[in-house]
């Protein structure tokens, strides 16, 4: 069983493989040409920024004929696992825009029919690990809407119903989903403006949704998010107005959450970002956006309970809490597990943190935190750890670095940052690092 949460992780990082090695196009300084793939959503200038990644180097050459346009305020970018195809939900033109992409160039077709149909304010394009049916959250309609999907041609189908409503939630965010089996498949919202979460059971022929028993659940005040674990048995929920996390355990036949974690919700800081689960250990981290600091967890894999992890350093202003720059962004652990990655938006660093793999606590490491661009956002590592990106909202701006597997210190790259288009808030790798 796996659910969503891990497959979108992979995602995220590029580790869908975009077919043979061409000749990529490898940025300065005499590293061997690849075909990796940076790709920036630029909120602010409607279009997505496109790059080469010089594999021995990290630097970056923009991709011939970048920007590719988008619609209004593109969201990130979602890359298939096979890598022929990509999405960006657009939240201002209610719409998303899907593209074919060359494996040996990098290059972004539009697909035949576009942009697709969505609701008011479209978040972030959700595809199901089986990646038969996407599903995009419209936070102005309060509905999520689903497609089918074409992983050759990019082109999405709306499938018959098409806007499920999430009533009597508003605001819904990014869709999650809890996969048990091939036939049975959850699909979760948090939504933000009502402080609970919408559940569905998918009719995985077919693509229909009809509401779990129980929906919509209560959470904390302006939940952003439901992250699930490897398992499927348990989700979790920041509540950004309430300074807590929310968890459930799932019904594995009917979808239902239950409330079965014992002492959930439990507290974290103020504006607590989505929940960060360790790939391999029984960890979880969250950035407090607005206390400047982290929570860090372990995991029983049992029951689901969070059991906060002290903070044993000397002089520490709150042992519950890890230091971190003003305004940290949501944790990104690199592909080893070894060290946690923090954007800290207000203070225009990266805190990188080492892990102690036996009890989780976290440890900065020498150097950190690391200078950054204006308003930089959630940091991205590409699939082998050997690089981090970090787009820069207020810079307009992408930072480069090279990570040390060995100490975790960050070396900007040669030419970092290098220019994006207004706005950029996401970027997403592909290809072969």
């Amino acid at each position: 069983m796996k659910s969503i949460a891990s497959v979108l992780s992979i995602i995220a990082l590029g580790f869908g493989l975009l077919g043979c090695p061409g000749s990529g196009g490898g940025g300065g300084g005499g590293g061997s040409s690849s075909t990796a793939f940076l790709y920036v959503s630029n909120s602010g200038g409607n279009d997505i920024s496109a790059y080469s990644v010089d594999t021995t180097t990290g630097e970056l050459t923009p991709l011939a004929s970048s920007p590719f346009s988008a619609g209004t305020t593109p969201q990130a970018m979602t890359v298939s696992t096979t890598g022929q195809v990509a999405f960006v939900s657009n939240a201002g033109s209610t719409n998303v825009s899907g593209y074919i992409v060359d494996s040996s160039t990098g290059f972004l077709t539009p697909a035949s029919v576009a942009p697709f149909p969505a609701g008011t304010t479209p978040q972030t394009l959700t595809l199901e690990p089986f990646e038969k049916f996407a599903f995009v959250a419209n936070a102005g309609a309060d509905s999520v809407s689903v497609y089918s999907v074409n992983t050759t041609t990019g082109i999405l189908t709306a499938v018959p119903g098409f806007s499920f409503s999430v009533a009597p939630g508003t605001q819904p965010q990014r869709a999650t989903v809890v996969t048990v089996n091939p036939t049975r498949q959850f699909v979760y919202l948090a939504n933000a403006g009502s402080g609970n979460i919408s559940g569905f059971f998918l009719n995985t022929p077919t693509g229909f949704l009809t509401s779990v028993p129980g929906s919509p659940f209560a959470v904390g005040a302006t939940p952003r998010s439901v992250v699930a674990d490897s398992a499927g048995k348990f989700v979790y929920i920041a509540n950004a107005g309430a300074a807590s996390i929310s968890a459930f355990g799932v019904d594995q036949t009917t979808g239902e959450l239950l409330a079965t974690v014992a002492g959930a919700p439990f507290t974290a800081g103020t504006i607590p970002q989505p929940v960060t689960l360790h790939p391999t250990k029984p960890f979880a981290y969250v950035a407090n956006a607005g206390s400047s600091n982290l929570s860090a967890y372990s995991v029983n894999a049992g029951n689901g309970v969070f059991s906060p992890i002290t903070n044993p350093a000397l002089g520490a202003p709150d042992p519950n809490f890890f230091g971190a720059g003003t305004t940290p962004q949501q944790v990104t652990i690199d592909p080893t597990g070894r060290f946690a990655l923090v954007a800290n938006s207000g203070s225009d660093d990266v805190s990188v943190y080492a892990i102690d793999q036996t009890i989780g606590v976290l440890t900065q490491v020498t150097g950190s935190p690391f200078a950054a661009g204006s308003q930089p956002q959630r940091v991205t590592v590409d699939p082998t750890g050997k690089f981090a990106f970090v787009p820069n909202a207020g810079s307009d701006d992408v930072s480069v670095y090279q990570l040390n597997s060995t100490t975790g210190f960050l070396t900007p790259v040669t030419g970092s940052p290098f220019a994006a288009g207004i706005g950029p808030r996401f970027a997403t790798t592909a290809g072969t690092f």
